[in-house]
This record gives structure tokens, sequence and C-alpha cells, in this order.
């Protein structure tokens, strides 16, 4: 999570649905779904929607 930039660390839930990341040496695209559980993993707290 430390090689993230600050508008990614600091999005609200609604733009991180509509985000894709892109791996920069792979054509991988990583969703919201996969977002929301690296999120929890790295220690984020779990909003009810």
């Amino acid at each position: 999570a430390e090689n993230l930039p600050d508008k990614v660390k600091h999005m609200s839930a609604e733009t991180a649905a509509r985000f894709t990341f892109s791996a920069e040496s792979a054509s991988l695209q990583v969703g919201s779904e996969v977002l929301w559980k690296m999120l929890i993993e790295s220690g984020a707290s779990p909003m009810s929607c």
C-alpha cells in the first residue's frame, strides 16, 4: 500500500467502484472488488454501504 498514489489512498467508495488499476508491467487490471479486499487487508476500516 506504500506505493499507491495519494489520490488512490484517499478516494471515496463511489470513486473506487468505478476505478480500475492497471499494472505498469502487464495488461492486468484490478477492479473494485479486488481493490476492496486489498484495502481491508492493508488495514482500512470497512464501511457499511
